[in-house]
């Protein structure tokens, strides 16, 4: 099982990861970028050119991927997906056309490999962090997230977890469990077309 949290920065996606690693027992991926922002000598992302920030944007991605196809067989949770680094590098970085184009077909084609996709929208302010992105450019990054999850996936592919950290929790459970049935009767009726 392959979960991953987006949404911008201060939307709550750290807060469910934990309950959500223990209720499926999955391996966690976190702080994927701040540990490579403290790995790379990176102490205010914003104050970078907006080049390098593309950059640097890159190597999060496969960074990002590295990580994930370590866990893939065993399956992982995450709290920052692919999708995010989108947000970011089109609010706050310089890419050429090309280079956002193949970035973005990299993107969408590991976002469709996922199992469960969960997307925390802003629900309210960013507060100021050691290493997190400019709290003024949370709706910006939001703004590309949804953009793009409504062009890329249909509704019913992702789940839109709003409220109170219980109220989300209940809402994934529920998003999880109603694509685990519909993909057992999806497969209980192919099963049985093949005994016909």
């Amino acid at each position: 099982m392959k979960i991953i949290l987006t949404g911008a920065h201060g939307t709550g996606k750290s807060t469910l990861l934990e309950p959500l690693r223990e209720y499926y027992q999955l391996n966690t991926l976190k702080r994927t970028v701040r540990n490579f922002w403290e790995d790379n000598g990176v102490v205010d992302f914003e104050k970078l050119p907006s080049d390098v920030r593309a950059i640097f944007q890159k190597h999060l991605l496969l960074n990002q991927l590295n990580k994930e196809n370590a866990l893939w067989d065993s399956g992982f949770i995450t709290d920052r997906s692919v999708l995010d680094y989108l947000g970011y590098t089109v609010v706050s970085s310089t890419m050429s056309d090309i280079d956002l184009k193949l970035y973005k077909a990299l993107i969408r084609e590991r976002l469709l490999q996922y199992d469960y996709i969960i997307y925390c929208p802003v629900e309210f302010p960013a507060e100021a962090e050691y290493l997190r992105a400019d709290p003024k450019s949370q709706i910006q990054v939001a703004d590309v997230l949804e953009e793009h999850l409504a062009l890329w996936l249909k509704p019913e592919q992702y789940c839109i977890a709003r409220g109170s950290v219980e109220e989300r929790l209940e809402q994934i459970k529920q998003f999880i469990g109603i694509l685990n049935i519909s993909v057992d009767y999806v497969s209980n009726e192919e099963s049985e077309n093949l005994l016909w």
